[in-house]
């Protein structure tokens, strides 16, 4: 939840940044623009996320970590897990992207 309340921030941040760009944009000739990225819309999608969406916390039940030693997940039983949780959730938080957790 901190990783979507971070990035909820910045996004938004990044929305306000790119209507001041935008403005002076306006005024001088720049370049054109190489990509159509526009951080409001996925500000909007995030916010809608996060109003309405169904969370779940989530680590791989493959992923061991026993005696400090990792046993990374695999993907087939990752894609078993969210195909359990998928009828009842559709927003992941996930706590680590290491050792085979992303």
């Amino acid at each position: 939840m901190i990783r979507l309340i971070a990035l909820a921030l910045a996004l938004g941040a990044a929305a306000d940044a790119a209507a001041s760009t935008a403005a002076d944009a306006a005024v001088s000739a720049a370049a054109p623009a190489v990509c159509n990225h526009r951080p409001a819309a996925a500000l909007a999608r995030l916010r809608e996320a996060l109003a309405h969406g169904r969370f779940v916390a989530y680590q791989p039940t493959s992923l061991q970590v026993t005696n400090g030693r990792v046993t990374a997940a695999d993907p087939a039983s990752i894609r078993a897990d969210l195909a359990v949780l998928r009828p009842r959730f559709d927003s992941l938080v996930t706590y680590d992207a290491l050792h085979g957790a992303e």
